[in-house]
């Protein structure tokens, strides 16, 4: 769905009811397949899933969820509230999670399974400023006047960020990498950003530290705003690939010229229910056979034919091609938790939350502290398996860097390079600005080359590539390049209204070169449609990483679905909806409400000019000194209180600071 068709024509009434039509689509999606008890209060307390899992949850007398108790118990869940409703505490298997907050209801300190504590902090605005990791390093960012990051620095470099003036758009990221013990930098090298009258990204440029240009990308699209052709430069080499589309803006044709691929060819075929029938390149033809709910069952290439099995969830459990044999098993959440074939061993780690924290292949073990205040949880450190820091990562827009920690040298640093903001890594650099690592991709994908000297798992959409299986790490589930879909289904039912997400098992409705799905439960798009749905939920706690634009927005691209993401399997409606930092849903109030509310704001400050965008894209007139601002349910204040509910902040500073003559309050807009 067009989002901004969304925004247009439809009323906040009709948005209401799309919103309680999905949550209840979410909550008995294949409802033959499951079954539910509820409590008297409405309560799920029990459900049996597919696979014939038995799924328990317990609830407090507020009706708030207290623990979940499944089939296996390493993924059974305790969790603990503070007065306001807000998770304090999330006990499992791995150890026990603590969250802590401010009266503003942001998220002040987190700590993973008792061994690893980060520190946040914001300013008035309610932008994340900084944080202290738990090896007492420091990331310090800072903001303009209209809300956007322009500097982000750490103990690994120092980023700064340009923007239009006028219609925001990222124009220039420039990187100075760190070239002493003291913390000097020096500048690595900055990526330019070109777009058409449409604001659509159509060329990108990697200027080095010398000014030379390192590579430069040229984008081009249809009236749908599919890419028609992309067109790569490189030292010694240039690369188009031009692209066909059919009438669902499905990729059905791919064209190469130059480069190592000139003169290759793919073509793709589909079934009315999105799934890949054909895929025609230069090795031969690759033919798909599937099950009635959408299941691969066969492939027929011309190195032989691998067939698939799945569990009653929809997993799959066998891969068996001509050379070699997965076998995968998964919890009772349905997440992966390891698979083995001739020559691997691996098992995944989760925590209640459902983030992925520990990694063991053949008996090495890797584990993850995740940063879990940037919107969906990151990596911030690897460590081995006593917890001893091996690898730190590094955020602005997206992430920036990585390290081998306790090596500081051009041979331990490397800088990611992009092709487009937050999307695929194209290389790496290292401190002197030299490159180490160069990637090309398949349009699904496909890891066409890698040339590495600088070991990286963060390649295809910025995310974690698994070397010895191909598979793809997308938090909720896994995606194979490889047949262009997930191996399991999603958590997540889709919209009725939206055809392609009706496919449980498809990839971006077979547009990756428009779409994403970085949660692996519903792509990009959709995550739009449901942030104006939710309509600015509640002030985000300085989310940073994974919007191409808008860093710290305002106000969380996941709103009130927070809390079923953290939890997965968790059906939506099961309980309040209130998360990690306390999200609650509420019904916008009128216009005629809004009208009375700036009436009472205009007796404050007097009239502002009107129509300027604020801090997180909000509606506000005025400025720093003297202004007003409309904002959402603030979790954490007072009940009763005007920014307990939808509300105009205004303040004037012309007389002085915040209490030094100064003036600020709210009013509430629907008193």
């Amino acid at each position: 769905m067009n989002i901004i068709y969304f925004k247009k024509h439809l009323s906040a009434k009709t948005i209401l009811l799309l919103l309680i039509m999905i949550n209840s689509l979410s909550s008995f999606a294949n409802i033959e397949q499951k079954r539910y008890q509820y409590d008297l209060n409405s309560n799920i307390t029990q459900q049996i899933t597919a696979k014939g899992d038995q799924i328990d949850y317990t609830y407090d007398s507020l009706n708030q969820l207290i623990k979940v108790s499944t089939s296996d118990e390493d993924t059974d869940v305790e969790y603990g509230y503070d007065s306001e409703g807000r998770i304090t505490s999330l006990k499992d298997a791995t150890g026990t999670d603590l969250y802590q907050y401010d009266t503003l209801g942001r998220l002040t300190s987190y700590e993973q399974a008792g061994v690893a504590k980060f520190y946040y902090f914001y300013n008035e605005l309610n932008q994340l400023t900084s944080f202290k990791d738990p090896l007492g390093n420091w990331t310090n960012y800072k903001y303009n006047l209209d809300g956007r990051l322009i500097t982000h620095y750490d103990v690994n470099g120092y980023n700064s960020y340009e923007y239009h003036e006028t219609t925001g758009l990222l124009l220039r990221h420039l990187r100075y990498s760190v070239t002493d013990t003291a913390g000097s930098y020096q500048l690595n090298g900055y990526t330019s950003y070109s777009y058409d009258t449409a604001r659509r990204l159509t060329k990108v440029v990697q200027t080095g530290k010398d000014s030379e240009d390192k590579a430069t990308t040229i984008y081009s699209y249809d009236g749908n705003g599919n890419h028609t052709k992309i067109s790569r430069q490189i030292p010694g080499e240039t690369e188009s690939a031009t692209y066909e589309y059919d009438g669902l803006n499905r990729i059905t044709q791919v064209v190469y010229t130059g480069g190592s691929r000139d003169g290759q060819e793919e073509s793709y075929s589909y079934d009315a229910g999105g799934n890949r029938l054909s895929k025609v390149n230069h090795n031969g033809t690759t033919s798909y056979e599937y099950s009635s709910d959408n299941r691969l069952l066969k492939t027929t290439a011309p190195q032989g034919v691998t067939n698939y099995v799945y569990d009653g969830g929809g997993n799959m459990i066998t891969k068996t091609g001509p050379v070699n044999t997965f076998h995968y098993q998964y919890n009772s959440r349905n997440l992966l938790i390891g698979y083995q074939d001739s020559n691997n061993n691996v098992s995944y780690l989760y925590n209640g939350a459902g983030h992925r924290v520990a990694k063991t292949v053949n008996n090495v073990t890797t584990r993850y502290i995740n940063h879990i205040n940037f919107g969906l949880p990151q990596v911030a450190f690897e460590t081995d398996d006593k917890y001893v820091v091996k690898r730190y990562y590094s955020y602005g827009l997206g992430r920036t860097a990585a390290y081998d920690w306790g090596a500081l040298d051009k041979d331990k640093s490397q800088y990611y390079l992009y092709d487009r903001p937050g999307r695929n890594v194209t290389a790496t650099e290292d401190s002197l600005g030299k490159t180490r690592n160069r990637y090309k991709y398949g349009s699904f994908g496909e890891n066409f080359s890698s040339q590495e000297s600088y070991s990286n798992d963060f390649r295809y959409t910025g995310e974690q590539t698994e070397s010895d299986s191909g598979l793809i790490y997308l938090r909720a589930r896994y995606y194979d390049p490889e047949i262009g879909r997930f191996i399991s289904r999603d958590p997540f039912s889709g919209y009725m209204s939206v055809p392609e997400s009706q496919n449980m098992y498809a990839y971006a409705h077979n547009n990756p070169l428009k779409f994403v799905d970085p949660s692996g439960e519903c792509v990009e798009t959709l995550w739009d449609v449901l942030n104006v749905i939710y309509d600015l939920g509640k002030i985000s706690n300085g989310y940073i990483s994974g919007n191409q634009y808008a860093v710290s927005a305002g106000y969380t691209d996941l709103g009130a679905d927070l809390f079923a993401l953290a939890i997965p399997g968790l059906p939506a409606g099961i309980t309040k909806l209130r998360g990690i930092n306390g999200f609650t849903k509420s019904v916008k109030p009128s216009l005629s409400d809004h009208k009375k509310a700036l009436k009472k704001v205009q007796q404050e400050v007097g009239a502002l000019p009107k129509g300027k965008l604020g801090k997180f894209g909000s509606p506000q007139a005025g400025d720093r000194k003297k202004g007003y601002r409309l904002d959402p349910p603030h979790n954490g204040a007072a009940k009763g209180s005007a920014e307990s509910k939808y509300h105009i902040n205004w303040w004037d500073y012309t007389n002085g600071k915040r209490g030094k003559g100064g003036r600020s309050g709210a009013v509430s807009i629907d008193d």
